[in-house]
C-alpha cells in the first residue's frame, strides 16, 4: 500500500531527447501531464524545448524603430537615444548583417491638432549599419502636441511599409506608442474622403503580405491601447509588449528582436493521432535563455475507447534549422489514459478505506472497546446477539479494503494507473 501511495504522489517527468549542434546541445525535455483524460474529454500537457543560444545569425535583418513623437513619449525617446548605439552593436553581435532605421509619427495638423509642426510622418534615418547614425537620428526627434487622444498610427505603419526593405531580410518594426489609431485617416494628401484614405486593417494586411513583423511596445496600459497594440502585432505575426519603465526601452527592443529572430519550432502529432492535439507557445525566450514552453491541448475523438494511448510527436519548422531537423528524426511520445477506471482515484480509494478501517479499530480501543475488538477479530463466527452495527461496519470496511487493494494492484501491474508521459 505504501508503494501505491508513492506512485499516486509521484510527478511523472518525460525523458530528455538530446542532439548535438555547433553551438551545444538541444533537447526536448521536462514533459509533464497536468490533467487526466477521460473518454471524449480534453486534457493538457506542458513540453519544454531547450536549445543553445545561437552565437550568430547569418540571415540579413532590417529593423525600423518607429516612435510616436507626441509629448507623452518624451522619456521613452530620450532613454532609447541614450542606449541606441550600444543596442545596435549588441544586435549586430548576433546578426552581423543587421540594418536599422528610425522614423516617427504624430498626427495631422490642423485636422486633429493645432501643433505648428505639421509633419505627420518623419523618416529620420534610412536603413544603416552604423550605430552612431541611429543614435543621432533618435536624438533629432522633436516632440509635438498630439491634440486628441488617437494618433496617425495607420499613416506611420503605411509609410513604414514603403521603405527599402531587403527582400531576403527578416523585417521587423519596433513600434513605440501610447495611443490608438485614428479611425478616419486621410492618408498622404491629408484630406478626408479621398482615394488615399487609410484603413488600419488594410495597412496591416499590406505589412503581412510583405512579411514585415510589427512588435508593438505600448507605454500606457489603458485597455483600449493594449487592445490596439495587440491587434497591430498579431495581424503581422508579432507580439505586443508592455513597457513600464522607460529606462528599459533598449533592453525591450533587444529582447524583442532576439525573440523574433529565433522562432520556436512547431509540434505536431503523427499518424492517426494528428487531430488529437492543438499546440500553443506560452513562452519564447530562445534568444535569452534558449528555452520555449508549449501548452499541448489533447482531445480524444468522440467514442474513443477507454485505455492507454501513445501519441508520437515531433518538432517541425518552416525555416532551415539544423537543430530542429535533427530532433525531428527522433519523435518523442506522449502517453495518456482515458476512461474513469484508469483514474488515480482508484489508487487512493484502497488507501482511504484502509485508513478508515484502522482508524475505526484505534477509536474502539481508545474508547475502551479493546476487548470487544479483539473478540471480533479473533472469532471465526460471530455471536448474533453481540454482532451490532459497529461490527457490521468493521467487516464491510475490511472486505472493501481487500477488493480495492486487489484492483489497485492489478491496475498498477498493467501500467494503467496514473496519466504518464514517457
Amino acid at each position: 500500500m505504501v508503494a501505491l501511495g508513492l506512485s499516486a504522489c509521484s510527478n511523472q517527468i518525460g525523458n530528455t531527447y538530446l542532439v548535438d549542434t555547433p553551438d551545444g546541445q538541444a533537447s526536448v525535455g521536462k514533459i509533464s501531464q497536468t490533467h487526466y483524460l477521460f473518454s471524449s474529454h480534453q486534457t493538457t500537457a506542458e513540453i519544454e524545448y531547450f536549445a543553445p543560444v545561437a552565437k550568430t545569425i547569418k540571415a540579413p535583418l532590417d529593423v525600423l524603430i518607429l516612435f510616436d513623437r507626441t509629448m507623452s513619449m518624451e522619456n521613452v525617446i530620450k532613454s532609447t537615444a541614450q542606449a541606441s548605439a550600444k543596442l545596435v552593436q549588441d544586435v549586430q553581435k548576433i546578426a552581423p548583417d543587421a540594418r536599422f532605421a528610425v522614423a516617427a509619427v504624430s498626427d495631422y495638423s490642423p485636422l486633429y491638432t493645432d501643433d505648428a509642426d505639421n509633419r505627420t510622418w518623419l523618416l529620420l534615418s534610412d536603413f544603416s549599419l552604423k550605430p552612431e547614425a541611429i543614435e543621432t537620428a533618435i536624438r533629432q526627434i522633436q516632440l509635438v502636441n498630439g491634440g486628441d487622444t488617437p494618433e496617425a498610427y495607420s499613416r506611420g505603419l503605411y509609410e513604414s511599409a514603403q521603405l527599402a526593405w531587403r527582400q531576403e531580410a527578416k523585417k521587423i518594426i519596433i513600434f513605440f506608442g501610447d495611443a490608438t489609431a485614428q479611425i478616419a485617416d486621410p492618408g498622404r494628401d491629408e484630406t478626408l474622403n479621398t482615394a488615399d484614405d487609410l484603413q488600419l486593417p488594410n495597412v496591416l494586411a499590406a505589412l503581412h503580405a510583405k512579411e514585415i513583423t510589427v512588435i508593438g511596445i505600448h507605454t500606457r496600459n489603458d485597455s483600449e491601447v493594449v487592445a490596439e497594440f495587440k491587434r497591430i502585432s498579431q495581424a503581422t505575426n508579432g507580439k505586443a509588449v508592455s513597457l513600464v519603465d522607460a529606462d528599459q526601452s533598449a533592453q525591450v527592443i533587444k529582447d524583442s528582436i532576439n525573440e523574433a529572430l529565433l522562432t520556436p519550432p512547431g509540434i505536431m502529432a503523427l499518424d492517426e493521432h494528428a487531430g488529437w492535439i492543438n499546440t500553443s507557445i506560452t513562452e519564447n525566450s530562445l534568444g535569452k535563455h534558449g528555452k520555449a514552453r508549449y501548452q499541448i491541448h489533447i482531445t480524444a475523438p468522440e467514442g474513443t475507447p477507454a485505455g492507454v494511448y501513445m501519441i508520437p510527436l515531433k518538432l517541425t519548422s518552416t525555416e532551415d534549422n539544423p537543430v530542429v531537423a535533427a530532433l525531428a528524426n527522433k519523435p518523442f511520445e506522449l502517453k495518456i489514459i482515458t476512461g474513469w477506471i484508469n483514474h488515480p482515484f482508484l489508487l487512493w480509494l484502497p488507501l482511504a478505506v484502509l485508513l478508515a478501517y484502522l482508524l475505526y479499530i484505534a477509536l474502539s480501543m481508545i474508547r475502551g472497546g479493546y476487548a470487544q475488538t479483539r473478540y471480533v477479530l479473533s472469532r471465526g463466527d460471530y455471536d448474533a446477539e453481540r454482532y451490532g452495527l459497529g461490527y457490521l461496519l468493521l467487516d464491510v470496511l475490511f472486505i472493501c479494503t481487500i477488493i480495492c487493494t486487489c484492483t489497485a494492484l492489478y491496475l498498477q501491474a498493467s501500467q494503467q494507473v496514473l496519466s504518464q508521459i514517457l
